[in-house]
């Protein structure tokens, strides 16, 4: 994200959604702002009350002066640092088949978990293997339903 910081509201608590970052592989350094495809990707988002604090630290703290999300240089942040970053934390702690796209998993898992009464303990200790059991069986019921319609 490396949106204007003009596109941040925290006193309501939201972020609008003006434009897109596009680097063009190619020319890395061609990085430009664009409008969304579609007018479907101009949008004023809500951030969750529980995450409001973490984003007033990180603009006080750590935003540019014109973007809320900058590299080393102070510069718009580059598409792939996020990539960068995670690969070399996931590395360093032992889970190199770990992906991104598996926190999201670990938070739906832990989040179901809680909402099933589960104490907030329970949650924490859902492991790696527990998410991609739980991503396995997901992928099988998927798979079984598009062979087999009608089941679920």
């Amino acid at each position: 994200m490396v949106a204007p910081r003009e596109d941040i509201d925290l006193e309501a608590g939201t972020v609008t959604v003006r434009h897109n970052r596009v680097e063009l592989l190619e020319s890395p350094s061609a990085a430009f702002d664009a409008d969304p495809k579609t007018d479907a990707g101009k949008r004023t988002v809500a951030v969750p009350p529980h995450v409001l604090p973490f984003f007033q630290e990180h603009m006080a703290k750590w935003a540019g002066s014109d973007r809320v999300f900058v590299g080393r240089d102070g510069q718009a942040m580059r598409g792939d640092a996020i990539r960068q970053a995670f690969t070399r934390a996931r590395r360093k702690v032992g889970m190199p088949c770990f992906r991104f796209d598996d926190l999201r998993h670990t938070a739906e898992i832990a989040g179901q978990l809680v909402c099933g009464g589960a104490q907030l303990t329970d949650a924490e200790s859902v492991s790696y293997a527990d998410v991609a059991l739980e991503q396995s069986r997901r992928q099988v019921t998927a798979r079984r339903n598009r062979l087999r319609p009608g089941r679920g």
